[in-house]
C-alpha cells in the first residue's frame, strides 16, 4: 500500500494468514526497558532465525503479531505491517468473526478490558459452537459470545501500535560521518583511559600480593563463602520441577508418538513448549481440555501453527519437585 496515516513512506501489508500472534507479559519490567525485553522474548518464541514483529501494548501486556524478516521490503515501503493492524480497534468486551473462504482466513479476536487483546486463527472454518467457547474462555460475556457471527473483512484505517523493527532515519544518514570522527576519539581516549587503568591495576596487584600473607583468614571465608553458594544453588536445582518428568507427563497426556520438539523454554512456574507431530495434531480446544483435567498444569493456552506444528504455554506452580 502506499502512504498511510502514521507511516508516510508507504508500507509492505502482510496477510494475517503469514503472520502469528502471541502475547508476552512485561509485569516486573521497566517502561522504558519493556521494548528490548519484548524483542529478546520474540527472538526465543519464534520458529524462525529472523522475527519482525508489530505490537499493541495494553498496560504491560504485549500483544505481538510476528513474521520472518527474512523476505526484502520494496524500495517503495518504509515498513511491514500485518493487516489484522490495519484493522479498526476493538472496544473493551467487543469480539471479531472473520471467515473467509477467498482469502482462506478463519479468525477470531477479542478485547479483553483488562487483558487486552486475543486472536486466534483457524486453519478450517469455525463452527458457531468453537467460536463461542473460545470467547467464553478469553472472559466474554456469555450472550455475546452465543451471539457472535461472521463479519466481511474490515476496511483499512489507520495502523494500531508500534513496529518492532528499527527503520532507517535520514537523520542518521547525514549524522553518521561526524559520529565516525567522535567514536575515534572516544576510542583513543579509551585506549589511554585503559593503558593507565593497567598500570594501576598492576600497582594495586603488587600491594595484594605484599598483604596476603596477613590476610590468609579473609581468602579462607572467601572460599567457605563459594562452598556456601555452591550448596545453595544445588538446593535450589532440587525444588525446581523435572523438565523430563514434564515432558513425560505431555507425552502421555496427550498420546505423543514420533514427535519432533522444535522449542522448550520453562521458567519460573511456566512452560513453553512447540512440537511437530508426525500425523495430524488434536485441535487446540481437545489439548487444552485434556491438560486442565490434570492437577499439575492450569491456565493452558495452545494453538495450532501448522498442518502439524503445535506450540502449548502452560503454569506448572502447583508441580512438586
Amino acid at each position: 500500500m502506499g502512504v498511510l496515516p502514521g507511516l508516510p513512506g508507504g508500507a509492505l501489508v502482510l496477510p494475517r494468514s503469514l503472520v502469528l500472534f502471541s502475547r508476552f507479559s512485561m509485569d516486573g519490567i521497566p517502561p522504558r526497558q519493556r521494548r528490548e525485553a519484548l524483542v529478546l522474548e520474540l527472538e526465543q518464541r519464534a520458529p524462525f532465525d529472523a522475527p519482525a514483529g508489530w505490537v499493541v501494548w495494553h498496560g504491560s501486556v504485549a500483544c505481538v503479531w510476528y513474521w520472518s524478516a527474512t523476505e526484502q521490503v520494496p524500495a517503495n515501503a518504509s515498513a511491514e505491517v500485518p493487516e489484522t493492524a490495519l484493522w479498526p480497534s476493538l472496544a473493551p468486551g467487543q469480539e471479531r468473526w472473520i471467515q473467509s473462504s477467498e482469502q482462506g482466513l478463519n479468525l477470531l479476536q477479542f478485547c479483553h478490558p483488562r487483558n487486552g487483546l486475543f486472536e486466534k486463527r483457524y486453519t478450517r472454518p469455525i463452527s458457531a459452537d468453537e467460536a463461542s467457547a473460545w470467547l467464553l474462555r478469553h472472559g466474554a460475556d456469555a450472550s455475546a459470545a452465543s451471539q457472535a457471527r461472521p463479519v466481511d473483512l474490515p476496511p483499512p484505517s489507520k495502523p494500531v501500535g508500534e513496529s518492532l523493527n528499527a527503520v532507517p532515519s535520514s537523520l542518521e544518514t547525514r549524522l553518521l560521518p561526524g559520529a565516525f570522527v567522535v567514536l575515534a576519539l572516544l576510542a583513543i581516549m579509551y585506549t589511554v583511559a585503559i593503558g593507565r587503568a593497567w598500570w594501576e591495576v598492576e600497582q594495586t596487584a603488587e600491594a595484594v600480593n605484599a598483604m596476603r600473607g596477613s590476610a590468609q583468614n579473609v581468602i579462607e571465608l572467601r572460599n567457605r563463602a563459594v562452598e556456601l553458594q555452591g550448596e545453595l544453588q544445588s538446593l535450589t536445582a532440587q525444588t525446581q520441577a523435572s523438565q523430563i518428568g514434564l515432558a513425560a507427563t505431555l507425552a502421555e497426556a496427550l498420546a505423543l508418538e514420533n514427535a519432533g520438539l522444535i522449542r522448550w523454554n520453562y521458567r519460573n512456574g511456566r512452560l513453553e513448549v512447540t512440537w511437530e507431530n508426525a500425523t495430524a495434531p488434536p485441535e487446540a480446544t481437545t489439548i487444552i481440555r485434556e491438560l486442565e483435567s490434570r492437577p499439575e498444569f492450569g491456565n493452558v493456552q495452545a494453538q495450532v501453527l501448522s498442518d502439524k506444528a503445535v506450540e502449548v504455554i502452560l503454569s506448572l506452580e502447583g508441580v512438586a519437585p
